[in-house]
């Protein structure tokens, strides 16, 4: 894996940060982010675009971080002889717009004109999908983000990424019903009529489908979680809670090792290789080539998702999930793509064994807590399960549970679907996706409306 030969220029600083034991990493990157609200008229774009450079110096066991918005002069020379020295430097410091790698090429307007008309595109298609759905009226917005980032380090490593990722979002009414939609994309020319028809009539037909919604009686309840609701699900117990920065610190689903977290059937992995991954790149922003790394075997706990500076610390391999919200912000171990093997039974069956209980169709958001495992699912759409069949709809409601659900994890389908969502942790937001099959979770806290 080579990176651009116009990182060359940064050679001299790093030799500089490197003096002695040191260790140091130069990473550069360029952003162009869209934003098209879609509502009544045309569409409102807003437009921004970045380049900057961040560095890191290892000396004495510490890490030292600063990072700049490229602008003009020359003032790399100066960050870096701060950040050799005892302090960071000063992280509104411009840097010389030379630096740039001269193999990328400057930002080229007539770019635009491929999103614009992209935009238009979606715009139409979008409000004629509110119309064949039966939706009173609603909005979109569209989000594209393009970027490309290198970096170096002096231990020899490097690369070269692009990346783009393309978020459709949708919120539809239909009487006092709101229903939801969205799409994930990676490249602009999906940027399609036929992409934002189906924004729209999947967010009318989802209002339509609730405004006889209710809410359910709380109480414990056997809850199946349809495939994305069940990927969201692992994303934020199993994902965050073995993320390597709360595996130093504080992770409950850390400290099950050695005994059964969930049924034997359970297998959890994560790889940004796989070809439904949204952000498709070869190597993280530390340099580190993805790779498969497994989190659960049989119900058991075996891996961690790791940076450089935690795996280190652990003394685990980098897994290749050392990710930034930006060049400004210090990498940090996260989720990628997450994927829950499939297993071996009928999703119907699964909801026909239920009795009584709740298929969850659709979640609006869900967090964990990794200290204790604690877990909270807002619900946007379900179903009642009464004696084994599909009953009324339901809406507007929680479920909450903790580790111990996944011990009375007794049902995993076989019918494994790609999920795509943005995720925030702190300033960071990342694009992640997954895959994940039906799951029955039995005897999982409700919280609707007192009987």
């Amino acid at each position: 894996m080579g990176f651009a030969h116009g990182l060359d220029v940064f050679q001299p600083f790093l030799r500089r940060l490197s003096s002695g034991s040191r260790w140091s990493e130069i990473f550069v990157e360029t952003a162009l982010e869209l934003r098209a609200d879609l509502i009544d008229g045309a569409p409102r774009v807003f437009l921004q675009e970045a380049l900057g450079v961040a560095i890191r110096r290892r000396s004495d066991g510490s890490d030292l971080f600063a990072s700049a918005t490229i602008g003009t002069g020359d003032e790399l020379d100066r960050l870096v002889a701060q950040l050799a020295g005892s302090g960071t430097a000063d992280p509104d410091s411009p840097l010389p717009s030379h630096i740039v790698p001269p193999s990328w090429p400057e930002f080229d307007p007539s770019r635009l004109d491929g999103l614009v008309a992209g935009i238009d595109a979606v715009a139409a298609g979008f409000h004629a999908g509110l119309g064949d759905g039966g939706a009173d009226g609603g909005r979109a917005t569209v989000r594209v983000r393009d970027r490309r980032y290198a970096v170096l380090n002096s231990d020899g490593e490097g690369c070269d990424e692009s990346a783009l990722q393309v978020h459709l979002v949708a919120a539809a009414s239909a009487g006092n019903a709101t229903g939801h939609s969205g799409l994930a994309r990676t490249a602009v020319c999906d940027l399609t009529t036929a992409a934002g028809h189906e924004l729209g009539m999947q967010a009318a037909l989802q209002a339509s489908r609730l405004r006889e919604a209710h809410r359910p009686t709380s109480g414990p309840r056997g809850v199946v979680f349809g495939p994305k609701p069940a990927g969201m699900l692992v994303h934020e117990v199993i994902g965050h809670g073995l993320e390597s920065d709360a595996v130093m610190t504080r992770s409950a689903l850390w400290n099950t090792r050695g005994s059964a977290f969930g049924p034997p059937g359970l297998q959890v992995v994560d790889d940004g290789r796989r070809p439904d991954a949204w952000e498709r790149v070869a190597a993280d922003e530390e340099a580190t080539p993805l790779t498969e790394t497994v989190l659960v075997a049989d119900g058991h706990v075996v891996g961690a998702l790791t940076d450089k500076v935690r795996a280190r610390a652990l003394g685990l391999p980098a897994s290749g999930h050392g990710r930034r919200g930006g060049f400004a912000n210090a990498p940090l171990p996260r989720v990628r793509h997450t994927v829950v093997a499939a297993g071996r039974d009928e999703p119907d069956a699964i909801v026909g064994d239920t009795g009584d209980g709740i298929l969850v169709h659709a979640v609006d958001s869900g967090e964990a807590t990794v200290r204790d495992g604690r877990f909270t699912i807002k619900v946007l759409e379900a179903q009642e399960i009464t004696g084994g069949r599909l009953g009324r709809r339901l809406t507007d409601f929680t479920i909450t549970g903790d580790l111990d659900a996944f011990q009375r994890v007794d049902g995993i389908g076989h019918d494994v679907t790609p999920y795509h969502a943005l995720c925030g942790r702190g300033m960071n937001w990342l694009p992640i996706s997954g895959e994940a099959p039906t799951l029955r979770l039995m005897d999982v806290m409700i919280h609707g409306r007192v009987a």
